[in-house]
């Protein structure tokens, strides 16, 4: 089979063809044609990745997978099948039934010689929860320490090892973790070491170790665990105190600066607040107040984190540190953000002229054109600065917003003319990636300029080539709604050519629409290839991305596509669309139509297909919008939670739940958030609610769900009376403005995808609010009967 012939993309009507579509479309070269000489790499169809089944309830029993529920999907799996009892034996073990596990696992080695280390592993866990070490011991021995499997293998080992009174050779598995290198290897070989230790008495000794991993692995499980074993030491001799608790202040201040890389920012703020009254001095002050400062702007609190920051600024500036630029930018936030407005324009004016190369520079930039617009009232000086940050950072990834912030307000002045004369400056920027806040932008506004000045025969080319340039965007569909507004049958022809033209598309690693043949890369060829995909038809996502990982394929455009794609058939929604997401996406600038519709699917799976339409069709709203929320909300992930405590598909917070909650559906608590059901009927209730209660229009909703209400409630009583696409621009939280054009391009996509649409795009119009309910009067006939009766 001939690979398909390469596609040239066509360039953009206002901009040159984008230089990452270009670089992936070269890249798919090495995949689609194998280099003279070498033999032509394997190819993979979809029959080579069709799931195997785990029973008469497979669907079922991989939701559950998928969703956690261990002991619930074990008991589904009804096949006999080899595979299907890895599987089995592979829950009983996470679900914490042992016995059960080695039961199902019995015999498998010879029969799955691929997963034989997988099977030892899963073995080897089983045997250790029951406390059989030696056993347990024996069954891990051996697998490759090089793979993930084999080093979870090596701790399962020297577990058992040390549990099983052997602690020389436990020893000498932990040193190997140790000079490992790797970060959670070496915590849990320092971990193992005390332990051995404190079992022979030699406390003081392993004191050191667990105050190791306490420093340099703060936020890691093995933490947890350390500070456990040391204070127990402590507890029982008050001696070790200082030698477990007398850290230096670098060990403070790294041991800090740890935790905030993950987060940790409560504890950052408890471990360098005591600094404070420190001397320090040079590189140290810098980083502690940096540190400190930056997690209390996390934490939100401006007022405490703003002169901690300003420290920073004069102490990295001083030590010449690498984040001297990093504490003026967050110095500079602080001081906008508390409405010190002249001194956060100073650091930002700083920040160009003393790190003009750094990545923060154009952002010093757009915020003074900012603060000349918005603070001074000065759009003209604002204007003129832009002139000459175009020409200084060209490249600078805020120089678009930055251009189409000042064009922005002289539309709000209605001087359509100069709005377009700003735009102009949008043609000597560097082109830009896929962005959901401003693909397709430019081209749209310069078409409803020319819409507003009276060019209608620019407005519709500008209009259609939104369109074809970026289709399924949020300025694509703004585009196909004013096209609309101008004629119906030319709008939704259009359109429909936009979505469905073959020409231009990328040359993607595909075969016709549904029917795929990817390449893989003949380096890539072998066991660990093999396993992925082999895990992948079993379900075990987690475990087939490790495997991929150690094919290497991952590292790589070509093989990253395949990946997507075999963790798409194994219903591992989250990593699969998350690869086109995060890696891939120049496939937005094609249309989803005949072998580009696998690519578009692949980053809009549908699954949770009976709860989602149930809990839309509850609240009254479209299930595609529902689909469009808890794509941009959690990544189809129904166990995370974010730092604001939000949980779930729907990513709700307690207190919204609570109320949106029926009292026949019982006591809501976090726990019981992470349900799928539960949670999309609320969040869907809650959607339907940020719309009712503000009486806004389909496509505001995901705003004030972003925000809040209350919020919404503002921006529409201060700016309600804009058309819509103008009032969106307004918004005056980044985060909110661009969730909100996320959902809507999303909603957009399911729709198309998954539904029947009498139109190939929604339409949108312009108004912000819906119009009142107007109640009727009773006539005077129908008031003399009701009185009538009455007597």
């Amino acid at each position: 089979m001939k690979p398909p012939a390469l596609r040239v993309a066509r360039a953009a009507r206002i901009r040159p063809a984008l230089p990452l579509a270009a670089a992936a479309l070269g890249v798919c070269l090495l995949l689609l044609a194998a280099p003279a000489g070498a033999s032509p790499p394997t190819v993979a169809v979809d029959a080579d990745l069709a799931p195997i089944s785990l029973g008469e309830h497979d669907g079922v029993a991989r939701e559950y997978i998928v969703r956690g529920k261990w002991r619930e999907a074990a008991n589904t799996i009804t096949a006999r099948a080899p595979e299907a009892r890895m599987v089995l034996g592979w829950l009983r073990e996470k679900a914490g039934d042992p016995r059960m596990a080695i039961a199902a696992l019995e015999g498998l080695e010879a029969q799955l010689p691929l997963l034989s280390d997988l099977i030892r592993l899963t073995r080897g866990r089983a045997l250790l929860d029951l406390e059989r070490f030696a056993e347990a011991a024996a069954a891990v021995e051996g697998v490759d320490p090089t793979t993930r499997t084999g080093r979870m293998a090596r701790r399962i080992r020297a577990r058992a090892l040390r549990e099983g009174g052997q602690t020389d050779a436990a020893r000498a598995l932990y040193q190997q973790m140790v000079v490992s290198g790797i970060d959670d290897e070496v915590a849990v070989g320092l971990l193992g070491q005390g332990r051995i230790l404190v079992d022979a008495g030699e406390a003081a000794r392993a004191i050191p170790l667990f105050r190791r991993i306490d420093v340099e692995f703060p936020a890691d499980w093995t933490a947890r665990h350390a500070r456990r074993e040391a204070e127990a030491l402590v507890k029982a001799n008050r001696k070790l105190k200082k030698a477990w608790s007398g850290r230096s202040v670098e060990e403070e201040i790294a041991r800090a600066e740890r935790l905030l890389a993950r987060h940790q920012n409560q504890r950052v703020i408890d471990a360098l607040t005591p600094l404070n009254k420190a001397k320090l001095e040079g590189e140290q002050l810098c980083r502690q107040r940096y540190a400190l400062g930056r997690a209390l702007r996390k934490r939100r609190k401006w007022k405490t984190a703003r002169p901690l920051l300003e420290e920073a600024v004069k102490a990295c500036d001083a030590a010449g540190h690498a984040l001297a630029p990093w504490a003026r930018h967050i110095a500079g936030k602080a001081a906008e953000r508390l409405a010190f407005e002249e001194e956060a324009a100073d650091h930002y004016r700083v920040q160009m002229e003393k790190h003009p190369e750094h990545r923060l520079a154009d952002d010093g930039g757009y915020y003074v054109v900012r603060h000349l617009v918005d603070d001074q009232k000065d759009v003209a000086a604002a204007r003129a600065l832009l002139g000459e940050l175009v020409e200084r950072f060209p490249a600078g990834d805020m120089m678009p917003d930055a251009v189409f912030f000042v064009a922005q307000q002289y539309m709000l002045q209605g001087e359509w003319k100069a709005a377009g004369e700003v735009l102009t400056l949008d043609d000597r920027l560097d082109p830009q990636g896929f962005d959901h806040r401003s693909a397709g932008r430019t081209l749209y506004w310069r078409a409803r300029i020319a819409q507003k000045t009276g060019d209608r025969a620019a407005a519709l080319e500008g209009y259609r080539a939104t369109l074809s340039t970026w289709p399924l965007s949020w300025y694509a569909i703004l585009a196909y709604s004013r096209l609309r507004e101008l004629g119906r049958k030319r709008a939704d022809r259009w359109a429909r050519e936009a979505l469905s033209t073959v020409e231009p598309g990328p040359s993607l690693p595909a075969g016709e629409s549904e029917r795929w043949a990817l390449a893989v890369p003949t380096d890539a060829i072998g066991p660990a290839w093999e396993r992925a995909r082999l895990l992948a038809r079993m379900g075990l996502a987690d475990e087939a991305r490790a495997a991929f990982a150690e094919s290497g394929l991952d590292a790589r455009p070509d093989g990253q596509w395949l990946e997507a794609w075999v963790l798409d058939r194994a219903g591992a929604y989250t990593f699969s669309h998350d690869i086109l997401r995060r890696r891939l996406a120049f496939f937005r600038r094609f249309a989803p139509h005949g072998t580009l519709l696998k690519h578009w699917k692949l980053a809009f799976p549908n699954p949770f297909e009976r709860l989602v339409k149930a809990a839309a069709k509850d609240a009254g709203i479209d299930h595609h919008f529902v689909w469009g929320v808890i794509r941009e909300e959690s990544g189809f992930n129904a166990r995370v939670s974010s730092w604001a405590n939000a949980v779930g598909l729907m990513q709700l917070i307690l207190p919204t739940a609570k109320r949106m909650a029926k009292k026949s559906e019982g006591r809501i608590t976090k726990a019981r958030l992470t349900d799928p059901d539960l949670n999309v009927k609320l969040g869907a209730r809650y959607l339907a609610h940020v719309g009712d209660t503000n009486r806004a229009v389909m496509p505001l909703w995901p705003a004030g769900y972003n925000a809040g209400g209350g919020a919404l409630k503002r921006w529409l009583k201060a700016r309600g009376h804009l058309d819509l696409d103008l009032f969106v621009e307004t918004i005056p939280f980044e985060e909110a403005r661009g969730y909100t054009k996320r959902v809507v391009s999303s909603w957009a996509t399911f729709r198309l995808l998954y539904g029947s649409p009498e139109s190939p795009l929604p339409y949108i119009g312009q108004k912000t609010r819906v119009p009142k309910k107007i109640k009727k009067k009773k006539s005077r006939k129908k008031k003399r009967r009701k009185g009538r009766k009455k007597t």
